[in-house]
């Protein structure tokens, strides 16, 4: 049977710190990938570092190998008005790239994004179509004999509330959480571009969840597994990566499937 490996795309953001956590729930290894194409604030990279040192102290909870970062240039992306034009192109194919080079075959490559529900009404490279259509291009130009490429993103049915109910009831500390948050304008947030604006939803879930553990913790239990099951549901087909341990997002993934939003 050919081996799993994980490489995801850090931006240094809450949505890949949170994608980061779920791959590190598999049973293969995972390599983290931060690609620089011209970003106007470099410690986006500082950022996506600490995701992967903190998933690494995490021994009772990761339960597979956590690589250390890896950083690709490609030189700069053509930028306006906050968008990147082919940024996600870009990556999934330099990731693919990276990890054709470093992974013995035959095998299965999975990459992650940290696309979620919110990005993809308004960005057409955020969507599941998207993600589709760039695992059919990958796997058929990428020695197909050999390799077996999927392009996926866990967070693809949440929103950035949910993101937040999901980061504080897996124990990710507050501090992380808001060291994780890029403003389009400066290094401090702004509070009025889209980032700054998602950043408050992330928080506000965030917030909710942590009242949600001290009154309400059926509540917050239900909601919780409703996000899980979507997670999983984003993955499609993906749910033997889990680790066998007995963890909440393997236990959900094992219930079944549960109707797409």
């Amino acid at each position: 049977m050919a081996d799993t490996h994980n490489f995801v795309l850090a931006s240094g953001g809450v949505d890949s710190l949170l994608t980061l956590y779920i791959a590190a729930q598999t049973l293969h290894p995972v390599t983290p990938v931060f690609i620089e194409y011209g970003q106007k604030w470099l410690w986006e990279r500082e950022s996506a570092s600490m995701h992967v040192e903190f998933l690494k102290s995490r021994h009772k909870d990761v339960h597979t190998i956590v690589n250390d970062l890896v950083t690709i240039k490609i030189g700069s992306l053509p930028q306006k008005n906050h968008y990147v034009y082919g940024r996600n192109l870009a990556f999934a194919t330099y990731a693919a790239a990276h990890a054709l080079s470093t992974v013995r075959p035959p095998a299965r490559i999975i990459i992650w994004f940290g696309f979620n529900r919110d990005e993809a009404a308004v960005f057409e490279d955020n969507t599941e179509q998207f993600l589709q259509d760039a695992t059919r291009v990958l796997r058929h130009y990428t020695l197909p004999h050999l390799f077996s490429i999927h392009v996926v993103s866990p967070l693809l049915y949440l929103g950035k509330f949910d993101e937040g109910v999901l980061l504080r009831y897996f124990d990710i500390p507050l501090q992380l959480v808001e060291s994780s948050a890029p403003c389009y304008e400066s290094q401090e947030r702004c509070g009025k571009c889209p980032s700054c604006r998602h950043w408050k939803r992330v928080l506000a879930g965030y917030r909710w969840a942590e009242v949600g553990d001290l009154l309400k913790r059926e509540d917050l239990e239900f909601y919780v597994r409703i996000l899980l099951r979507l997670v999983c549901d984003a993955l499609g087909g993906f749910e033997d990566v889990f680790h066998p341990a007995p963890t909440a997002l393997r236990e959900v993934c094992e219930g079944g499937s549960h109707a797409k939003p």
